[in-house]
């Protein structure tokens, strides 16, 4: 299977094993047995827990999945949803969910309505379990302790789907993944909704990313996802966990590299941006991690023939901070050369870069003197400003700094100060920028109504390999309860 097509997948788990606790309605923990020793991601989801602190009944989390205005009270389920429900993706692919069955006579009959409906197939008996075929590509096997379902598959592909499946079904908890350092990381999870990843699953661009960390497989780090609410954020967390000494030296550098902001640049901000990103660099540190790769190694030597960039990046010691100004430059990558409406500061230990800065430039990229601290650089059709004010270093579509301070980046100025990586993001600018861009391409997305309640979009690190992604409602907003209302 597409290893980006797993990673997108990941949702897809998530949502079934939602939908699972709606189509099913107490039992030891057999069904743990069924999950593969060789996984390369486990999830759990505690239903329990989600409807305690999101302070939801079982009614609306129904409503929610179901879209409906149906009482589950009156279609008994079957599942044990007093425990958790797990998720993986099989060696070979496959993704599944393994749940406890608290009652077979309910699951049966939740079962043959589906199958009424035309949902399911007729149930059929092999080997003492059940098989019935969801949506026509997800098979699932119960009895009256366990219920596995995997897919998607069809065809030739469900009949080996069956066979992978017969086998999971019968092995012992010391074959399974119980004793697996996955599973065991996965305990340790106390939000509602967790995952553990091992970089194998991990799109190609996934993958580089951690390769430059020095992490090659499972054996050197996986990646633990959690997600949760708290009362108006709804919160992303995803933690490298670094298995061996060459990943715990590379997340040192890093943490060496980028260090706690400071905040110093907040008076330059502009009161109407659509984004800003900020880090702490010690310029030197930095350098020298970039040398440590060939490929950014390779493109300082290119870049220190057109301006002292060696020399400028040793001078930075400080907070850093990119602006985009306006939705349309969310989209560009973050290339200096699209981007229009930015402005990017840095704090600097010392200016002695710029007495060379009348020399810079080639014959494809001019440099011209506009005032003694100021100067212009003509890349292609764009235009870009850059220059000195006091002990800050500036690059600028537009000429001078102009920026009249942020409200929102002010008021969290202690929060920003406890982090090395820091970006917020305007949402309702973001999500327009992003619909505009798919309807370009042709594709028409609606936005969902409970996006229309998040203002902000942030991404923070406080320590390397530690990334936390936040959605934003106005103080006051119940996330959860928000997810459940019927538009």
């Amino acid at each position: 299977m597409n290893k980006k097509y797993i990673l997108y997948s990941i949702p897809v788990i998530i949502a079934a094993i939602v939908a699972g606790y709606f189509i099913f309605g107490r039992s030891n923990d057999a069904y743990v047995s069924m999950l593969p020793k060789n996984a390369t991601a486990l999830a759990h989801f505690d239903v329990k827990d989600l409807v305690d602190d999101a302070d939801l009944t079982a009614t609306e989390l129904y409503q929610l999945v179901t879209n409906t205005n149906d009482n589950p009270q009156t279609a008994p389920l079957g599942i044990d949803f007093q425990r958790p429900i797990y998720g993986f993706v099989s060696e070979t692919g496959n993704l599944g969910l393994a749940a406890a069955v608290s009652d077979i006579d309910d699951l049966q009959d939740r079962l043959d309505e589906m199958h009424a409906r035309g949902k399911a197939s007729e149930r059929t008996v092999q080997r003492g379990y059940e098989w019935v075929i969801l949506d026509g590509q997800w098979l699932m096997a119960f009895n009256n302790q366990k219920a596995l379902a995997m897919g998607p598959a069809v065809g030739a592909a469900q009949d080996a789907l069956r066979t992978e499946m017969a086998t999971l079904l019968e092995q012992h908890r010391s074959e399974s993944a119980a004793e697996t350092p996955l599973f065991k990381m996965l305990q340790e999870c106390d939000d509602p909704l967790a995952a553990i990843v091992a970089p194998e699953v991990l799109p190609s661009q996934g993958r580089k990313l951690l390769y430059q960390l020095g992490v090659r497989s499972q054996k050197d780090a996986l990646l633990k996802l959690t997600l949760g609410s708290d009362d108006n954020e709804l919160e992303l967390n995803a933690h490298v966990v670094a298995l061996t000494t060459e990943v715990k030296e590379h997340l040192k550098k890093l943490d060496n590299a980028m260090r706690p902001l400071k905040g110093t640049n907040l008076d330059l901000t502009h009161a109407d941006n659509t984004a800003l990103l900020a880090v702490n660099i010690n310029g030197n540190s930095l350098l020298e991690l970039l040398r440590s790769h060939t490929s950014t190694r390779t493109a300082l030597v290119a870049l220190n023939m057109i301006l002292d960039l060696d020399q400028m990046l040793k001078a930075i010691d400080g907070d850093v901070a990119l602006e985009l100004l306006s939705p349309a430059s969310i989209l560009s990558g973050f290339k200096l050369s699209d981007i229009s409406d930015f402005c990017l500061t840095a704090e600097l230990s010392n200016t002695d870069f710029m007495e060379r800065a009348s020399t810079w430039g080639n014959d494809f990229i001019q440099v011209n003197a506009l005032t003694d601290n100021e100067y212009s650089l003509q890349l292609g059709r764009e235009q870009l400003f850059f220059g000195t004010s006091g002990k800050c270093l500036y690059f600028s579509s537009s000429q001078g700094l102009t920026g009249e301070g942020n409200e929102y980046i002010h008021s969290k100025r202690d929060a920003l100060t406890e982090c090395r990586f820091y970006a917020t993001f305007f949402a309702p600018a973001l999500f327009s920028a992003l619909l505009s861009q798919a309807a370009e391409n042709g594709i028409a997305i609606p936005l969902p109504p409970v996006l229309q309640q998040f203002q902000r979009f942030n991404i923070t690190m406080e320590d390397a390999g530690d990334i936390k992604f936040s959605l934003i409602a106005p103080e006051g907003v119940n996330i959860a309860k928000e997810l459940v209302k019927r538009n």
